[in-house]
């Protein structure tokens, strides 16, 4: 932490880029791999040598039978070549291939998008892309039919219904939009986005409905179309939040480690207000009720952990509705010394395992990470083995070690989860958990995908200065932030 005598920085979002003020959620990169590579660090050389072998092991360990891990694998390369020598035509053809051998709907989608989107990133030329022999994002829209309802296999299967096609299409659309053609999707025969909005009603979960429905609001705000979701015949932003207000009488959603009632009701709300934000609705603030007092009071009734969680969007969810927190500086060292002082990463791989991580990274976004003590990182880092008690948290365990990689990654410390270690008996962090692995990974099956995640990630950080973010976030402005 900083020493007395040092006079310590003001907590500020004024330095984040537009992307990471609209998609600062971990989990919308972690598990949905959405808005990857926020920050560009600019290459190193050890870096790189790190992700390349991360990604041999991992591929090792899955022995050739989970296909998104080589699909990451092949474009983490891509990013690395593009930043290492400007030449990505050796390995494209692989990385397309890979594409398309994404047996699951979900996943070719989301590969696809992730390629779109570093793209953008790296200022690849897109007619490598789209061209006279194929029409790559034409291909990914296509394929947005064949994502079915609830297939999402975790602790409320079945009851999910067009959430995963939903967060989909956000995915889809906003890579669609950062290579310049946001017109594919409301000009021709079929209006994408009028379509998508559609499907929120296939979404019976309040908690769902509103986590889904924010991601894809915020996504048709940026692209410039955020009539579609509230003028017209329907306004679905208005639907969402009246089902966020009937979370007492439908069915609630479980989660891997009980949480209080506040927290799933504060963590759509938080996403909704941002997605409000996105938006510019100022309207929906006050519909039925004050929104924003609704979020403070139910802050208000969190425990440390969830604090941990929910402190990263309330902050940027004010912020950018120019309600911004007051006293920032007080509430951010609070939130730190609570973290520090009753948070034990190791209890469970969910709420406690993943706090250290979201608290990480809300200190560095807003210019902070002094708060941090290296016995904080520390404890972090040591974490691993007692995720060990029970089969939940042992092949859960790629939730903390794929936040952890993305939060000190931001933090220019990622190279402590890939540098060997006496805790671990000379091995790293994330060899140690990868070669805890089940055999062929098969119990961690449908959660590597937050490791890989975590490696493309660190991978775009690689790019050089002056490509932060695309022309499409460049030319975003928040109407209600002032």
């Amino acid at each position: 932490m900083t020493s007395s005598s040092t006079v310590p920085p003001l907590a500020t979002l004024t330095n984040l880029t537009t992307e990471s003020r609209l998609i600062p959620s971990p989990w919308a990169r972690m598990v949905r791999g959405i808005g990857l590579g926020q920050h560009s660090a600019g290459y190193e050389p050890a870096a790189a040598a790190h992700i390349r072998g991360a990604f041999a092991q991992l591929t090792a360990k899955v022995d050739g039978e989970d296909p998104y891990t080589g699909f990451c694998a092949l474009l983490s390369e891509l990013i690395l070549r593009a930043t290492e020598s400007g030449d990505v035509e050796e390995v494209l053809p692989s990385v397309l291939q890979s594409v398309g051998r994404q047996d699951n709907p979900y996943l070719r989608l989301m590969a696809g998008s992730i390629l779109m989107d570093a793209f953008a990133k790296l200022g690849l030329a897109t007619s490598l892309l789209v061209n006279d022999h194929r029409d790559f994002p034409a291909e990914m829209l296509a394929s947005l039919e064949l994502v079915r309802p609830d297939r999402i296999d975790d602790e409320n299967r079945g009851h999910h219904g067009d959430y995963e096609r939903v967060c989909a299409s956000a995915a889809l659309f906003l890579s669609i939009g950062q290579l310049g053609f946001t017109d594919r999707l409301v000009a021709g025969p079929r209006n994408y986005i009028r379509e998508s909005l559609a499907l929120l009603e296939n979404i019976p979960s309040p908690f769902y409905r509103g986590r889904g429905g924010a991601l894809l609001f915020t996504v048709i705000g940026i692209l410039g179309h955020a009539p579609l979701a509230h003028a017209g015949d329907r306004d679905y932003i208005t639907e969402t939040l009246d089902q966020l207000d009937r979370f007492d009488e439908l069915e609630k959603p479980l989660f891997p480690q009980p949480m209080t009632v506040a927290s799933a009701k504060v963590y759509p709300l938080l996403t909704m207000l941002n997605a409000i934000a996105a938006c510019g609705t100022a309207e929906h603030l006050t519909r039925s009720r004050d929104r924003i007092a609704e979020a403070d009071s139910l802050m208000a009734q969190l425990t440390t952990p969830e604090l941990c969680h929910m402190s990263l969007y309330y902050i940027t969810a004010r912020a950018n509705l120019g309600r911004p927190v007051e006293n920032l500086d007080v509430f951010l060292t609070e939130r730190v010394r609570r973290c520090e002082q009753d948070v034990d990463p190791g209890a469970d791989f969910f709420l406690n395992g993943i706090s250290f991580p979201y608290i990480f990274e809300t200190t560095t976004i807003l210019g902070r990470d002094d708060l941090i003590s290296d016995e904080m990182i520390d404890r972090f880092l040591r974490c691993f083995p007692d995720l060990g008690r029970n089969r939940a948290d042992r092949i859960h365990r790629t939730f903390p070690l794929s936040y952890g990689i993305n939060a000190l990654a931001g933090m220019g410390r990622a190279t402590l989860m890939f540098e060997p270690s006496q805790h671990y008996a000379g091995s790293s962090p994330l060899a140690w958990v990868v070669g805890q692995f089940s055999e062929g990974a098969q119990d961690e099956a449908g959660r590597l995908a937050l490791v890989n995640h975590a490696l493309v990630d660190y991978a775009l950080r690689q790019r050089g200065p002056g490509r932060d973010e695309s022309s499409l976030f460049k030319g975003f402005h928040f109407p209600l932030a002032g």
